[in-house]
C-alpha cells in the first residue's frame, strides 16, 4: 500500500514539475517579424537587429584598469585586510612604493 502511494506521489511531483517549467516568461516573443517579399527580408532583419542593440552598462576594462592606476598613485590601495579603509601611514608608505616602483620600471626601459 505504501509503494503504491510513494509511486503515485513520484509521479504526480514530476508531472506537477513540468507543468510549471514554461510559466512566467515570454520567450521567444509570441510577436514576430513579417517580412512581405524576399527582398523586404533585409530591412525586417535590420529592424530587429536596431530593436536588440545592447545597452552598455558599467566600466569598460580600460576605465576600471585606469582607475586601479589612480588608486595606486593616491595610495589608496590596501595592503591587507586588516587595514581597510587604509590608515595615513599606509597611504604615504603606499604613495612612496609606487613613486619607487614607476622610477625603476622608467630607469629599466
Amino acid at each position: 500500500m505504501k509503494i503504491k502511494f510513494l509511486s503515485l506521489f513520484v509521479a504526480l511531483a514530476a508531472v506537477a514539475n513540468s507543468s510549471f517549467a514554461d510559466a512566467g516568461h515570454d520567450f521567444p516573443p509570441t510577436t514576430k517579424v513579417q517580412a512581405a517579399s524576399p527582398a523586404d527580408s533585409g530591412q525586417a532583419r535590420s529592424a530587429q537587429a536596431t530593436d536588440m542593440q545592447v545597452t552598455r552598462s558599467g566600466k569598460t576594462r580600460a576605465e576600471v584598469i585606469q582607475e586601479l592606476i589612480e588608486a595606486q598613485k593616491a595610495g589608496l590601495v590596501p595592503t591587507s585586510r586588516s587595514d581597510y579603509p587604509p590608515s595615513e601611514a599606509t597611504i604615504a608608505r603606499n604613495r612612496a612604493r609606487y613613486e619607487t616602483d614607476t622610477l625603476k620600471a622608467a630607469t629599466a626601459q
